[in-house]
């Protein structure tokens, strides 16, 4: 296994089952999932869409979960619970989309490294 900045592939490659073509089709799929829903999360919080919010975080954990980057995992696991509670603390969900964002745009980066 090669170690990534942004990424731990384990998940992805224990789904792959060591085959590269699947491997290939997983990470472009997630570059492309994670590309597609850049800034979704953000205008969701800021038009204080809670329950489309909520619903989009649950849709969103999967995807991440093939990152394997437990700092954006996190992130979108506490946007989640301040969309269930109708936004929480506004100073707390900038700084949470933040990370959400920045964390999405490393992993984009390096998926566009290795798919090259």
């Amino acid at each position: 296994m090669i170690k990534h900045k942004s990424l731990d592939l384990r998940y992805m490659e224990t789904m792959a089952a060591g085959d590269q073509e699947t491997m290939n089709a997983l990470l472009t799929s997630l570059r492309q999932e994670l590309s597609n829903n850049r800034g979704v999360a953000r205008r969701l919080y800021q038009n204080a869409q809670w329950s489309e919010l909520e619903r989009f975080c649950h849709h969103f954990k999967s995807t991440l979960s093939f990152s394997g980057n437990t700092q954006l995992i996190n992130a979108n696991l506490q946007l989640w619970d301040m969309a269930k509670n109708s936004g929480g603390n506004t100073a707390m969900a900038d700084t949470v989309l933040r990370e959400l964002e920045q964390r999405c745009q490393a992993v984009v980066r390096e998926l566009n490294q290795m798919l090259k």
